[in-house]
C-alpha cells in the first residue's frame, strides 16, 4: 500500500456555547423569555439541553460563558434539585463554567446554601471564577458548601473563599459531626 495515506479523526462532542448576559439571578418559575440569560438560568440550558428563558438550548458538552463582574445567588430553595432555585444543581451532561478570571468573575451566594450541586450523571468544570460566601445551615452536618461533587468535577484557575460547611447536629445537646469540605466535597 505505498503512496496511500490514513486519517484518522477523533470525533468529540461539540456543544453550545451560553453567554450570560446579567448578573441577577431569580428562580426558574416557568418559560417566560425576559432576554435576559442568568447564570443559573444558562447551567439549567445546558444540563437539559432546552432554552430556558432567555438562554438558548444547550447541546452536548456546552460552554457558559461568565464575563468579569459577580454574579449574586439569591434565588433561595434549600430543598430545590432542579437548579430552580437555591444552589445551582448539575444534574446530567457536560458543562463547562467559564469565568474571565479568578479575580474578575465572582459566584457570590447570598443565602444559606451551597453554589453548586454535581449529580452523580453529571461532569461540570469551573473555569477562571471565584466562588465565595457559600453556607450550610448549622446543625445540618452537611458537605461541600462551595461545590458538593457526586460526579466529576473539574477545577482549573479557581478560587474558594469563605465557604463553610454546616455545624455538627445538636439537636441531644451532645454535639455532632460537622460537615467536611468548606469549599469543596
Amino acid at each position: 500500500m505505498t503512496g496511500m495515506a490514513l486519517a484518522v479523526t477523533a470525533m468529540t462532542a461539540h456543544g453550545a456555547t451560553i453567554p450570560v448576559t446579567t448578573t441577577l439571578d431569580g428562580p426558574i418559575t416557568g418559560t417566560t423569555n425576559d432576554g435576559l440569560c442568568s447564570l443559573r438560568e444558562a447551567v439549567v440550558s445546558a444540563t437539559l439541553d432546552t432554552a430556558v428563558q432567555g438562554c438558548p438550548a444547550g447541546s452536548g458538552a456546552d460552554v457558559v460563558a461568565l464575563p468579569a463582574g459577580t454574579f449574586t445567588l439569591t434565588a433561595s430553595g434549600f430543598t430545590d434539585q432542579q437548579g430552580f432555585a437555591g444552589d445551582i444543581d448539575v444534574t446530567g451532561s457536560v458543562v463547562r463554567v467559564l469565568g474571565a478570571g479568578a479575580g474578575a468573575t465572582v459566584i457570590q451566594v447570598g443565602f444559606e446554601d451551597r453554589a453548586f450541586d454535581v449529580f452523580s450523571t453529571a461532569d461540570l468544570t469551573l473555569e477562571g471564577l471565584t466562588v465565595r460566601g457559600a453556607r450550610l445551615p448549622d446543625d445540618s452536618g452537611a458537605n461541600g458548601a462551595g461545590v458538593r461533587n457526586q460526579g466529576r468535577l473539574t477545577v482549573i484557575r479557581v478560587e474558594f473563599a469563605d465557604n463553610e460547611a454546616g455545624l455538627g447536629d445538636n439537636t441531644d445537646g451532645l454535639g455532632g459531626l460537622g460537615g467536611g469540605g468548606g469549599a469543596i466535597w
